[in-house]
């Protein structure tokens, strides 16, 4: 067994940077999750080629966004976060409550 060391993980910084990266992106888009994914993997009955980053969103039922990069993602994730808020708006413009189940007679 090899003994724990206090030596800093070869590419540590590189990984910290990434994670950092990561969390902004969180940050600026609530309900998003950010993730990557070192091997490939299937999220949501998607597949997620192996070392891409991808985006799932906590109220959302839909495949991943994916990417190759986080500014890619980012603008994924932004375009489709601007269809959400669109669909938000138009379902406040549009009453809603006047339209009235259909009724078998």
């Amino acid at each position: 067994m090899d003994a724990m060391t206090d030596e800093p993980w070869p590419d540590g910084q590189e990984l910290r940077e990434q994670l950092r990266a990561q969390l902004a992106l969180e940050g600026r888009f609530p309900g998003w999750q950010i993730l990557h994914a070192p091997r490939k993997r299937w999220v949501r009955y998607a597949e997620v080629p192996e070392d891409c980053f991808y985006a799932v969103h906590d109220r959302l039922s839909e495949p991943p966004l994916v990417a190759t990069d986080l500014d890619q993602l980012a603008g994924l994730v932004e375009q489709r976060q601007q269809r959400i808020q669109a669909v938000a708006r138009w379902v406040v413009r549009s009453d809603l409550r006047r339209i009235e189940p259909w009724r078998r007679s």
